[in-house]
């Protein structure tokens, strides 16, 4: 959804499964910023770079072109498709440095 020109809004879909039977739907949002390259708020749940990616194409502009993610906090799901962001595009990744552990550190995740 565009709120300006340069400023977009990804509401993404998912569910976090309560039990085998129940599952409750959530969504998270991820704002785009287009500029004179690309900067992501929020890569969403784990696949949710796919959204991010064609949403990016769906305006013309290159997966590449993303330079910079940010966090605003560290729950999983505004950092389950860091990782792979990260990887295909070699952007730089803002968050709060008292999270940096947290983030890289599955093992303490599980804790």
């Amino acid at each position: 959804m565009e709120i300006s020109k340069e400023i977009h809004l990804i509401k993404m879909d998912f569910s976090v499964q309560i039990s085998p039977e129940k599952s409750l739907p959530r969504f998270v949002n991820s704002i785009i910023i287009f500029g004179n390259y690309i900067t992501v708020i929020e890569s969403g749940v784990k696949d949710s770079y796919k959204l991010i990616y064609d949403y990016i194409e769906s305006n013309n502009r290159k997966i590449d072109e993303i330079k910079i993610l940010i966090f605003s906090h560290s729950h999983p799901d505004h950092i389950g498709s860091a990782k792979r962001i990260k990887s295909d595009t070699g952007c730089r990744v803002i968050g709060h440095s008292l999270e940096k552990e947290w983030i890289e550190n599955i093992d303490l995740q599980f804790k």
